[in-house]
């Protein structure tokens, strides 16, 4: 938590220009943001990220601006606010030492509240929040606003459907577009119950697109009530109240991410870290043993829509039975080839395991699928991997070969000597070695298994072994910087890893090195270039049509336009500027047709003779001209 230290002051600008400089903050009222206006003033450039604007506002009855569609998504909530009386846009600066430093800040909205403190907005799209820059940022300017007894909030994305019924509902909050007359008719009908369908029918006296307005007028203005986190239809049931919106705001913030460090392969602190993780996360075993639901004494199952438990299991005649009880305290005797088999019975798991939409397959499914080189190859690899960490091939002392343990691979032997032993043995690196240590710890066997959806599935070029979740964020920030300067290598590499985190949770997509991050990106340099070439020849490239250039094939007449234009050696005089200019002959046609066949890349081809031929056959080609 930042710490606020000294006096805080405020700064705003009166609406003649003027600026009140260093008020003091926890001494000023409200009704100094009256003759206000907004601190900053939004500008229009090319190429800018954002787009600006001005809202009307029916709570202000004035334009308010905004510097982003997320700041309007922020509007729209306030401006449907039946407690809201004033919204005002970048308020004040904020000045005060924090940390040692000078630090300002400017809110993005004020909204003083007829039944509640003042609130101070901040918007900030969601994956922002986690930047320690951000993070930090807001943490103050939190502190400072709480100081005073005011609320603060951070407003992020809100639901889609909501806000789209919002949106559409704002287009109804002029209220000199409406009739009285016929609101107050609205009003003194008794709707609550009925359905938006039925409200719109209900007076037939007056046409359906007037009513329709007016009973929406009526919704925005909280009249009538209704489920906004669904896209608005007939169906829906007015009542009385207030309405209830989801939004986005947020009292508190998140806990910033750091972002990552330089640094090459794991160690092995870290490889041990990773599968306590791992095995605290599954059970131990990974997609290995994830699979498994336990059967037996104390297991409930969901039979025939109830709830039983297992309270026994034993044999007979007929193959293996289990006695479960009921909820009222009944017991009968099940088959255990019905209970796991039959549509009937369904095991209540106790803890997560596979579903069907994970981005992995299981290893039992993995396995399956690979023939029997490919199987012994992934046995053979596990046992290295079993006689490096334990020394015995099979992974145990009572299974253990002639001569195990080896000298080399003894439990005496420091880990690292043993990953060099054994990446000497197979001619590999000692990175393989602990890539393949770390594998095994996390899915058994499954890890090793080569194109698995842990190691990439080998068609990615030279990022067979990305994530592609970490590949698409790269991308996206490439992306980012199309019109703008060049970023480094190193700046999309620190922003990948905050952003992932943001976006999947903490731990959920593995960071690569910082060697590996630097060799996919040189990759990814291939298809999106962003780093070595000049930063006018990137956005040239970024925008070339998605699809390759190359010949026309026409199907039926029409279908393609081919047009050419020559300079002609003819002045003309404009009739509006009366100035000489040169003339242009420009000639359109719909379907070229000729006896020899001309490249696309072939220049000079005199539009004359082009079009000698579809003018001399039109009947039989079926050629069309326009000029």
């Amino acid at each position: 938590m930042p710490r606020v230290v000294g006096e805080v002051s405020m700064s705003l600008r009166r609406t003649d220009g003027e600026i009140d400089e260093d008020l003091v903050w926890s001494d000023t009222g409200v009704d100094v943001f009256e003759p206000s206006m907004p601190w900053r003033t939004f500008r229009w450039r090319y190429g800018q990220k954002h787009y600006s604007g001005t809202y009307w506002s029916s709570t202000m009855r004035d334009h308010v601006v905004y510097e982003s569609r997320l700041e309007l998504t922020r509007l729209f909530y306030a401006d449907f606010d039946q407690d809201v009386t004033a919204v005002f846009a970048q308020p004040f600066l904020l000045s005060t030492t924090v940390d040692g430093r000078r630090r300002r800040h400017v809110p993005d909205f004020l909204a003083l509240r007829e039944k509640d403190v003042p609130l101070v907005v901040d918007v900030k799209p969601r994956h922002l929040l986690t930047r320690p820059k951000v993070n930090f940022a807001l943490g103050w300017a939190r502190e400072v606003v709480l100081s005073r007894g005011w609320d603060f909030q951070v407003w992020t994305e809100p639901p889609e459907a909501e806000l789209e019924n919002l949106r559409f509902l704002a287009g109804y909050r002029r209220e000199w577009l409406f009739d009285e007359g016929l609101l107050a008719e609205i009003r003194a009908a008794d709707l609550y119950g009925a359905t938006l369908g039925d409200a719109f029918r209900a007076f037939p006296q007056h046409p359906d697109w007037r009513v329709r307005a007016a009973v929406l007028r009526l919704l925005w203005c909280q009249h009538f009530v209704t489920d906004l986190t669904e896209p608005l239809s007939e169906r829906h049931v007015l009542r009385q109240g207030s309405a209830a919106v989801v939004g986005a705001g947020r009292c508190d913030l998140p806990r910033p991410v750091e972002e990552p460090k330089s640094g090459s392969a794991l160690d092995d602190w870290q490889i041990e870290e990773i599968c306590r993780i791992t095995k605290s996360r599954t059970g131990g075993g990974g997609h290995v043993t994830g699979a498994a639901v336990r059967v037996g004494v104390g297991t409930r199952l969901k039979y025939d829509g109830e709830v039983v438990v297992v309270e026994e299991m034993f044999g007979s005649a007929a193959g293996n039975e289990v006695l479960v009880r009921d909820g009222p305290g009944r017991r009968f005797r099940l088959s255990l080839r019905e209970v796991l088999a039959s549509g009937r019975a369904q095991v209540i798991a106790t803890g997560p395991g596979p579903e069907s939409d994970d981005d992995r397959e299981t290893a039992s499914v993995l396995l399956a699928q690979l023939s029997d080189e490919e199987l012994a190859e992934v046995r053979e690899r596990a046992a290295h991997v079993n006689e490096v960490l334990t020394g015995f091939r099979s992974g145990s002392d009572e299974l253990a070969e002639p001569g195990e343990p080896r000298p080399q691979y003894a439990a005496t032997v420091p880990k690292l000597q043993r990953y060099e032993a054994k990446a000497t043995e197979l001619g590999v690196s000692v990175r393989t070695i602990k890539r393949w240590v770390r594998a095994f710890l996390t899915d058994r066997e499954a890890g090793l298994v080569r194109g698995s959806p842990e190691r990439g599935s080998g068609d990615m070029g030279g990022l067979g072994r990305a994530d592609p979740r970490w590949v698409e964020m790269a991308l996206e920030i490439m992306a980012e910087h199309e019109k703008d300067s060049k970023p480094t290598r190193g700046k999309v590499i620190r922003s990948v890893g905050p952003r992932l985190e943001a976006r999947h949770g903490e731990g959920e997509v593995k960071l690569p090195g910082r060697a590996t991050a630097y060799r996919w990106l040189q990759e990814l340099e291939r298809r999106l270039p962003t780093f070595r070439l000049s930063a006018k020849r990137n956005r040239d490239i970024a925008a070339r049509p998605p699809g390759a250039y190359g010949k026309l094939r026409p199907t039926r007449p029409g279908e393609y336009l081919l047009m050419d234009t020559t300079r002609l050696d003819v002045f003309a005089m404009d009739p509006i500027t009366m100035k000489w200019v040169q003339a242009e002959l420009t000639v359109a046609c719909a379907r070229l047709v000729t006896d020899r066949v001309c490249c696309a890349g072939e220049a000079e081809i005199r539009v004359d003779g082009a079009l000698h031929q579809p003018r001399r056959r039109p009947a039989r080609h079926g050629a069309g001209l326009a000029s």
